[in-house]
């Protein structure tokens, strides 16, 4: 979901600039405030995008966009492979985002 004020629905912004990381091992009954609240630690978000099957389903993924290079690096340096969100055994995978079509 777009953070109110900080851009458009992530599907219309592929290219909006930002800095964009995948959230891999989210746990299926996880919410974009959920994600919002532990990435959101690290600086200000452009927007949270939960990954969702047509049925609606959580695919267990995630994608976030941060203004700033800066944030987005300790989010990864702080999270991938060190924290599991409640309701998953295993620890978050958090790395940049390919950007190739």
């Amino acid at each position: 979901i777009p953070i109110p004020g900080r851009g458009s629905h992530f599907g219309d912004c592929f290219d909006a600039g930002g800095h964009k990381l995948f959230v891999g091992m989210v746990p299926f009954g996880s919410v974009e405030a959920d994600i919002e609240a532990v990435f959101g630690q690290f600086g200000p978000l452009m927007e949270v995008f939960l990954m969702r099957e047509k049925d609606g389903k959580s695919k267990g993924c995630a994608f976030v966009r941060y203004h700033s290079q800066h944030a987005a690096d300790m989010a990864c340096a702080a999270l991938n492979g060190t924290m599991a969100l409640p309701g998953c055994v295993r620890a978050l995978v958090v790395k940049y985002a390919d950007t190739e079509p």
